[in-house]
Order: C-alpha cells, then sequence, then structure tokens
C-alpha cells in the first residue's frame, strides 16, 4: 500500500510541475507575441510616413496586409 500512495505523490508533483511548465510557457508566448505586435506596428508607422518618399505600390500593399493582419488580432 505505501508504494501506491509513493506513485499517488509522485504523479501529483508531477501534474503540479506540467502545470507550472504550461503556465510560463504561455507567459512567454504572450509576451513575445506582443512583441511581434509591438514592431509590426512600427513597420507599419514607417511605411506610413514614408509613403510619399518611395510611392511603391509593394509597399503600399504590404503596410495594408500587416494592418488587416493587426486589426484581425483584436477581433
Amino acid at each position: 500500500m505505501g508504494n501506491a500512495k509513493e506513485i499517488d505523490s509522485v504523479l501529483s508533483r508531477l501534474e503540479t510541475a506540467a502545470e507550472k511548465i504550461e503556465s510560463s510557457l504561455a507567459a512567454d508566448h504572450q509576451k513575445k507575441a506582443e512583441r511581434y505586435r509591438r514592431e509590426l506596428k512600427n513597420v507599419v508607422e514607417v511605411l506610413e510616413q514614408t509613403k510619399g518618399a518611395f510611392r511603391s505600390k509593394q509597399l503600399k500593399n504590404l503596410r495594408e496586409r500587416i494592418e488587416d493582419v493587426l486589426q484581425q488580432e483584436i477581433h
């Protein structure tokens, strides 16, 4: 009987450790996703500010696609 209790105890500790790892990974993922969003917003701002200097349809399309992706993230 002692072995069953020990096994249950070990399993419980493993489950707790797995939950902590999952939580940590989710937090790290959230931080990275937010950083990417900020950087994409910066790219959009630069493209918007320089659109008169380059007059590139490709850059305009790129900016619009990035804006669409960012908008979809919000909704």
